[in-house]
């Protein structure tokens, strides 16, 4: 299997040095389009794919904080549906279309009519259509930003067994019972999606980086984001882009001070506004506190990120009890 497939299907661990050991001597600064690949997730994506296969089942529901990966994840299950003949559908859930009914499914919203019923039952149609012998899924990135409207036309379409569905769901937003009893009432597969380990993470950076990371530089990153890897993908972009991140005798290293970048600073701000007032005082006196004993000079110069970060963690609860532990230590519940 080409390598570029093993890294799409999260199969496979890298093929990258994975230690500064292993590379040849140069230096060079360099700025790179980093590409980064489906790692750590294959036993994730085969949950995904039973679940979309096994005819008792309406599909799957994949959980987790925020930046742990599950769009990508259920993206790149349906790209697979595809190679394998289904039809897709794949809608997004915001704030701004939630303002309006059927805002989620507007493109399948048929021109005319004033009868909700007509309208709900054009776009179920439109929705599980398909040439003959072709199955539909459908993807729903964020279902509890749904309106009232579009959650109904899931209701409709899981109870009528008109198409599989794949939904995502972030378990720090607030989840509707409407939208919890879509998977409550349906036979829905449960997938709680974790951050990454540490060696998945190393082998994630070796990979997209392409080379082995400086020891220092991995266990840094590592502290910081714990496996997030949108806080990972958005700090290594930006040091790389600033030059804190180079190549030196074919190793990667981290020079000068780590920076916050502007896109995930909005991020921990905007999750820190959601915040009951009480917790955010806590927050804020928090984010003042030295880390202090216990951890080195390196440690204490990069604390001003470090606890920008880790306390972002506090607001991405693990819902306990939603799920079983597997084996190799992930969340799945069949």
């Amino acid at each position: 299997m080409p390598h570029g497939d093993r890294c799409a299907r999260g199969t496979d661990m890298p093929e990258a040095p994975t230690t500064c050991a292993d590379t040849h001597p140069f230096s060079y600064s360099i700025f790179v389009n980093l590409l980064w690949p489906l790692i750590g997730r294959a036993e994730e994506m085969g949950v995904i794919e039973s679940a979309l296969q096994a005819p008792d089942t309406s599909g799957v529901v994949v959980q987790g904080a925020a930046g742990v990966g599950k769009s990508r994840i259920a993206r790149e299950a349906l790209q697979f549906a595809t190679a394998s003949g289904s039809e897709i559908r794949w809608v997004f859930g915001t704030s701004a279309a939630r303002q309006l009914p059927l805002g989620a499914f507007a493109a399948w919203v048929g021109s005319g009519g004033t009868d909700h019923r007509q309208v709900v039952r054009g776009v179920i149609d439109a929705l599980t259509s398909a040439p003959e012998k072709s199955d539909v899924i459908i993807g729903v990135d964020d279902v509890q930003l749904l309106d009232d409207l579009s959650t109904f036309v899931l209701h409709q379409i899981v109870a009528s067994r008109a198409a599989k569905v794949v939904l995502t769901v972030r378990t720090d937003d607030p989840i509707p019972a409407a939208t919890q009893a879509i998977w409550q009432r349906g036979q829905f597969d449960q997938l709680y999606l974790q951050p990454l380990s540490r060696d998945e993470t190393t082998s994630l950076l070796s990979v997209t980086l392409g080379g082995p990371l400086d020891p220092d530089a991995v266990q840094r990153l590592w502290t910081l984001t714990r496996g997030n890897v949108l806080y990972l993908r958005n700090i290594v972009e930006q040091d790389v882009a600033d030059g804190r991140l180079v190549q030196q005798n074919g190793c990667w290293k981290r020079t000068g001070d780590l920076v916050l970048p502007p896109s995930l600073a909005e991020l921990i701000e905007a999750r820190i506004g959601t915040l009951p007032t009480p917790v955010g005082d806590v927050v804020d006196a928090l984010a003042v506190i030295d880390v202090g004993c216990g951890h080195d000079d390196r440690q204490r110069d990069a604390t001003p990120v470090h606890q920008q970060v880790a306390l972002a963690a506090l607001f991405f609860p693990d819902p306990s009890g939603w799920a079983r532990r597997s084996a190799s230590g992930r969340q799945v519940s069949r």
